[in-house]
């Protein structure tokens, strides 16, 4: 619960502010940080977290650079614990927050901001009484998600160590226990859907009550910043792109070094992985794009008539159908996939 809300606060933070600036001024590189801030979801969340270990890790690139360079003997944890598995969250997940509040910024009428401008409103009491509250929907919708998916995520506490700190060891691990068995395995998995669905019941509930609605909108005119401002908000979205980048870093140089365990970058380079790959074991390659369009197109035909359903008709049931769409990222795949034999699964990882 701790890690949830904690995910769901940081990618808020970060996703309405980079949703904010880009849907509603003009600066430098503008359309190439409205792509950028999509990097975090190319990896997966097993990637993405080795990434973040090769840099950040006890003997990553960090640690190692700050003890040659300062004489550091112990290295600092920037990784293991909550806030590890935190930072990883909020850095994987936050373009579903931006996402989702890009579309609902684009569709508040500006009519409204200028009438409360008219009326003497700042811009910062403009900001959180009319334009956020109009964007209730769309927030609530990526803080849903956020939250179930860091809620279910079972990986990153897993690889970040949170396997030996069970006081504080999050819901979706607990199936890893050698002690627990596959019973444990059943109890905590019903009890993520449980927690799941009410979750969800509330948030539509609370979004019912605040669905703000016009007849009309039109275009939001982007406004220029001055010369610091532009250059401040280009400065913040590098900064964020620099860290969105580590693990991306980090998995290229643990692909191309052939040597250099204990040094800061590897000492040789190699292609030798990917020939490996691509030359000895083709298939992994095939398959990997076998089942990734088998999905697509199963997506494809399945998604967009439920899509249809409930937005443009009143079939009875719709509402139920879009919880449950929502529903199925509150159990991770390897519990959908495998209740039976999830811990052994998981002694394996």
């Amino acid at each position: 619960m701790v890690l949830g809300v904690a995910a769901v606060i940081s990618t808020s933070v970060i996703g309405i502010a980079v949703a904010f600036l880009i849907i509603r001024y003009e600066f430098p590189y503008r359309k190439l940080f409205s792509y950028l801030t999509m990097l975090p979801m190319i990896l997966p969340p097993l990637v993405g977290v080795l990434g973040f270990v090769f840099i950040l890790g006890r003997a990553g690139t960090v640690n190692i650079l700050l003890m040659d360079w300062f004489g550091m003997e112990e290295p600092v944890n920037f990784m293991y614990g909550m806030h590890g598995i935190l930072l990883v969250e909020t850095v994987h997940l936050f373009p579903l927050m931006t996402l989702s509040i890009l579309d609902a910024l684009s569709k508040v009428d500006p009519s409204l901001e200028e009438a409360a401008q008219g009326v003497g409103a700042t811009g910062w009491h403009r900001f959180w009484t009319i334009t956020l509250p109009l964007t209730t929907p769309g927030y609530v919708s990526g803080a849903l998600l956020v939250f179930i998916w860091t809620f279910a995520d079972f990986i990153t506490p897993l690889v970040l160590g949170c396997r030996t700190c069970s006081p504080r060891r999050p819901i979706s691990t607990s199936c890893s226990s050698s002690t627990g068995g596959s019973s444990a395995w059943h109890r905590d998995s019903a009890l993520l859907v449980v927690l799941a669905i009410l979750f969800v019941l509330a948030a539509r509930q609370y979004v019912a009550i605040k669905d703000y609605s016009s007849l009309a909108y039109s275009r939001v005119e982007r406004r220029r910043l001055g010369p610091v401002k532009r250059w401040l908000a280009v400065g913040l979205l590098m900064l964020l792109m620099i860290v969105c980048i580590i693990p991306q870093v980090g998995v290229v140089l643990a692909a191309v070094g052939a040597a250099g365990r204990f040094t800061p970058f590897p000492v040789q380079y190699t292609l030798e992985f990917f020939r490996t790959v691509s030359i000895e074991t083709p298939k992994f390659i095939v398959n990997s794009f076998l089942y990734a369009g088998l999905a697509l197109i199963l997506c494809l035909v399945v998604g967009v008539p439920m899509a249809w359903i409930m937005a443009r008709t009143r079939a009875p049931g719709r509402n139920t159908m879009d919880a449950l769409t929502t529903l199925i990222l509150a159990i991770p795949g390897t519990a959908s996939a495998s209740p039976t034999s999830g811990p052994s699964i998981f002694r394996c990882l």
